[in-house]
């Protein structure tokens, strides 16, 4: 048995926080603090200290430009004479996303991004359209953050296990794949409101329009 700053060594174990003078009279000692992390246990900790830190970063460094991305400036307006079969709002499919289209000749005038970009004429609008269209907004700018670090949480995973062909996952990568599947769940409900808004939005602004 090895004794010194508080170390006892015996029998293969590690002891930390017992003091020398309990070990010299044999009494129980109330800086006992149980046995000394291991290598490998400091290393999973460091990993999971990392794991959060970065994903910390990521949402931080969304949450800060999603106003740049998503703002929308209100001076398109609604064109002057529009009538309901020139100037009505719809959503169409496209090869590369989902665009706003006017009228009966299918002009593009905004196409929907990713942190709720592209629907200006829609907050430009009507009150009521305008009033879904922030709403549409926000929902997507949450479904979009929770969705991205949900998928930056699984690309940790699958880089810290080979592509999950290890045997065994340590308690960081155990932890990072329920974190960001949980993100990834947390994102459905507010992509349903933004759809739902979408629609609203549109609605309204079409309902507004003189036939």
């Amino acid at each position: 048995m090895n004794i010194g700053n508080g170390l006892v060594q015996g029998h293969g174990q590690h002891w930390c926080g017992t003091s020398s003078r309990a070990l010299r009279t044999g009494s129980p000692s109330p800086s006992f603090t149980g046995k000394c992390p291991t290598r490998a246990a400091r290393a999973r900790r460091m990993m999971i200290r990392r794991d959060i830190v970065t994903t910390v970063a990521v949402l931080a460094l969304l949450l800060s430009g999603q106003r740049s991305w998503g703002q929308a400036p209100s001076a398109l307006g609604t064109p002057v004479g529009c009538t309901y079969a020139t100037c009505a709002l719809r959503i169409e499919t496209a090869w590369f996303g989902m665009h706003v289209v006017r009228g009966t000749q299918g002009e593009r005038v905004g196409r929907l991004g990713s942190f709720g970009g592209g629907v200006e004429s829609l907050l430009s609008g009507p009150d009521s359209a305008a009033a879904y269209g922030r709403q549409y907004v926000r929902a997507t700018r949450r479904s979009s953050t929770l969705g991205l670090i949900g998928a930056v949480a699984y690309a940790v995973v699958v880089v810290r296990t080979d592509n999950f062909k290890r045997e065994q996952f340590g308690d960081a990568e155990v932890i990072t794949a329920i974190a960001g599947a949980g993100l990834t769940l947390a994102s459905v409900p507010f992509a349903v409101q933004a759809q739902r808004s979408l629609s609203r939005a549109v609605w309204w602004y079409n309902s507004a329009l003189p036939r």
